[in-house]
């Protein structure tokens, strides 16, 4: 094979900021916006959905100095050999091309100019950058660029030494944006391209060519278009800069849109076989005016725009803006367990544009996610009560399964909206927990029953638990026998005047005793011969049997945060201490009050107790999860509501999701994730 020497002009060094380490595979999208005047951007996604800016939204290389070739355009990256390797196009017309190389996408080597011809040979007229793949066969990088609407391919191993380019198709139309990927499972090369041909001619359109892994073979173009003009998907603008990428459920594929109005468009379909193609572009989140670039899979350690020290409640939070409530330092220096929080996804795992949400535009309040094995497989499956009407009144309990807790499925409806029959009063099926009995082997929903008249709270609520007609842990979706029967009677586990409105899951005490939290408001009908704590209060009965019968635990709320009553809706499970191996009884839980939560409502509450009966307000604990965020991640809520249970990963973390209201949208309450970590603490230091 013929070999060049090719000719290179260096440029100036970019520098850049170094952080802490991370851990796990991210997504990287590198983009250009405008004319690509800036530079480079970059962007992360956990999912290939949500994407968030790095180095809040700026450019991290800026363009080479190279007279006449100081754009960054099209700009591609790779990770290999404990690199990244980035080219791009550096003007509209030219003879080369920009290269140059990163340890952690922060600090960058001199830019390259690369000129694939020869000064002997006679120049392209234009050189635009496609993509770069490693060929783990011949060991080797391949580059793919175009000029005069024909595809090339040329070799490096070195980024100092290329092959002679050559045309990559012998198609009989004008294309570009020659982007390849292996598929290893099936052992060839699949590429997408852009037909540059007009619209009226079949052209304005991405298509997919395959060949050989060792490309012992010509490759074969499929002649049907696949998104844009001539499609279903998108059939009315023109699409280019296809980027493929393997995920756990097929292939993802993005284009850009420039010629969309009113501004410059994003696209994604997703395929199993890349022959049928569904529109998820209703899913895709992307920094604004992003143009076109690709999208690889990094070791999240090499980034370096991931890499931070978590912040404390004291000091800088991961939004870049300081804790305003000072008084939760002092509170929160010394409980012998805290809740850590690892990462916050910026971005809702379900929001309105979620498929199976556009019918709850009010979105999600209460409920309880569990991870569970159903038929061999691990999933998590969130129960919910979510609204119908903006106006609270049509609730109904739905399900939802997801495999990785990031995309999410609805199931079914458990209980739709109805109104009762005597009342005519609209009836609330609220805050569904589920919970495995393990004597019936069956699950269990156990729920709050009660009617609202409007906005008001009515009396008279009650709560229930329904069973699964299918016996086993595969039985999680159900059927269940709604309304099932009562647990807590009022006028028998609590006084009947007071307005309960949610139960916890029925969780195992030290002495051996079932214990549940259950909550209301309108406490002063609860205790009326005491000072009330505040309009909503939680308080603890016991029973035998998760079944019951309950009864309320003693005279007196758990406040479970001081200085203030104000809370809802814990969610208590049992965990082994992480450094002593001591059991504890630990609780996530709403609360609004300002003494609290202060300005920002972007807290939640953590509390603990050594023997699931006494929980002090002391220990409390408001956290902040944006303390969970990347540098230039910004929360997507304007108001968090409801976490869930902690769900024990295995690994030392905890994922626990969480309701929110979004005013970006439209006021839906969507769901959120975050990981934490449990430390034990004495006298105000880990151990």
């Amino acid at each position: 094979m013929k070999r060049l020497v090719i000719s290179i002009i260096l440029g100036a060094r970019c520098a850049g900021l170094v952080m802490a380490a991370g851990t796990n595979d991210v997504l990287i999208f590198s983009f250009f916006r405008d004319n690509g005047q800036d530079g480079m951007y970059l962007a992360s996604s956990e999912d290939g959905l949500h994407f968030t800016a790095l180095n809040n939204d700026k450019p991290v290389m800026t363009p080479g100095p190279w007279p006449g070739q100081q754009l960054v355009r099209d700009p591609q990256i790779i990770f290999h050999d404990g690199k990244f390797h980035a080219a791009w196009s550096t003007q509209w017309d030219g003879n080369g091309f920009g290269y140059a190389e990163s340890k952690d996408l922060v600090t960058w080597s001199a830019p390259v100019f690369v000129k694939p011809f020869p000064a002997s040979q006679p120049q392209p007229k234009r050189v635009w950058f496609s993509w770069i793949c490693w060929d783990p066969i011949q060991k080797n990088f391949i580059i793919t660029w175009s000029d005069s609407w024909q595809l090339y391919l040329m070799r490096t191993a070195d980024w100092k030494v290329f092959t002679e380019p050559k045309k990559l198709l012998d198609q009989k139309f004008g294309c570009l944006d020659g982007d390849m990927v292996l598929d290893n499972e099936k052992k060839r090369w699949i590429m997408t391209i852009k037909n540059e041909e007009e619209e009226a001619k079949g052209g304005k359109n991405l298509m997919v060519a395959t060949c050989p892994s060792d490309f012992s073979e010509p490759w074969s173009l499929d002649p049907k278009p696949i998104i844009g003009p001539g499609t279903s998907i998108h059939p009315g603008t023109m699409t280019e800069g296809g980027c493929l990428l393997k995920q756990k459920d097929g292939w993802y594929l993005y284009w850009d849109e420039p010629l969309a109005q009113p501004t410059c468009a994003y696209g994604l379909a997703s395929s199993p076989d890349l022959k049928t193609w569904t529109d998820r572009s209703a899913e895709l989140q992307m920094p604004k005016d992003r143009r076109h670039g690709n999208i690889s899979r990094v070791p999240r350690t090499a980034v370096g725009w991931l890499k931070r020290a978590l912040p404390t409640n004291n000091s800088e939070n991961g939004a870049g803006k300081k804790l305003e409530n000072a008084n939760l330092t002092a509170r929160n220096s010394s409980p012998r367990l805290k809740l850590v929080v690892v990462k916050t996804l910026p971005y809702p795992v379900i929001n309105s544009r979620t498929p199976g949400a556009e019918e709850i535009p009010g979105g999600f309040e209460g409920g309880n996610t569990v991870k569970v094995i159903v038929r061999g497989r691990s999933e998590y499956h969130l129960f919910a009560h979510s609204y119908e009407t903006l106006d609270w009144s049509h609730c109904r309990m739905d399900h939802w399964v997801s495999a990785d807790g990031l995309h999410w499925c609805h199931d079914k409806v458990l209980v739709p909206p109805y109104t009762d029959k005597v009342t005519g009063l609209w009836t609330l099926s609220c805050s569904p927990m589920p919970f495995f009995d393990t004597k019936a082997d069956r699950w269990q929903i156990y729920y709050a029953l009660f009617a609202k008249p409007q906005q008001n709270w009515s009396s008279g609520g009650t709560l229930r638990c329904a069973s699964s007609k299918v016996k086993g842990r595969d039985g999680i979706s159900g059927p269940y026998d709604f309304p099932g029967e009562e647990v807590i009677k009022p006028g028998v586990g609590y006084p009947k005047t007071a307005c309960v409105n949610s139960v916890s899951t029925p969780f195992l005490a030290k002495d051996g005793k079932w214990l549940v939290f259950y909550g209301g408001d309108n406490f002063s009908a609860l205790l009326p011969d005491t000072k009330t704590w505040g309009k909503w209060w939680v308080a603890l009965a016991s029973a035998p049997s998760p079944r019951g019968p309950y009864t309320q635990l003693g005279n007196e709320p758990q406040p479970l945060i001081a200085p203030t009553g104000f809370n809802e809706n814990p969610m208590p499970i049992r965990i082994r201490g992480p450094k002593n191996g001591k059991d504890y009884w630990v609780a996530t839980f709403d609360f609004l009050h300002d003494e609290v939560a202060g300005p920002n409502l972007s807290e939640i509450g953590f509390t603990w107790s050594s023997d699931g009966r006494d929980w002090p307000a002391e220990h409390g604990q408001a956290v902040d999860i944006r303390a969970g965020f990347n540098a230039g991640e910004k929360p997507w809520w304007h108001v968090i509501r409801t976490p869930h249970d902690l769900i024990d990963e295995g690994d030392g973390t905890f994922t626990c999701f969480f309701t929110a209201t979004s005013e970006d949208d439209h006021g839906f309450r969507g769901i959120g994730m975050v990981k934490f970590k449990l430390e034990e603490v004495t006298d105000g230091f880990a151990k």
